[in-house]
């Protein structure tokens, strides 16, 4: 996975691997989050989601943090408790 940054506390990487394996018919592009829930000690929320391009697909990933942020009223999650190294 390639890292892209972050986005509210939320790191968010390129799924290379789905390239690599998806069907060559239909060439999504497809985006990680991976999370630490603030007040829930190592609780990890992974999300993702698709799009015909790289930027589509974070936009729509974003949404998905954004929703499940707000359901559950957090302001971020906490990155700093991510290892971006596994």
């Amino acid at each position: 996975m390639e890292f892209l940054g972050k986005y509210r506390g939320a790191a968010l990487f390129k799924d290379i691997k789905y390239l690599e394996t998806s069907d060559k018919h239909m060439p999504q592009k497809k985006v990680i989050s991976e999370g630490v829930h603030p007040e829930i000690n190592n609780l990890k929320v992974e999300l993702s989601s698709f799009g015909d391009s790289w930027q589509e697909a974070e936009k729509n990933v974003a949404q998905q943090i954004d929703q499940y942020l707000d359901m559950h009223n957090i302001e971020e999650f906490n990155f700093d408790e991510l290892d971006l190294n596994e």
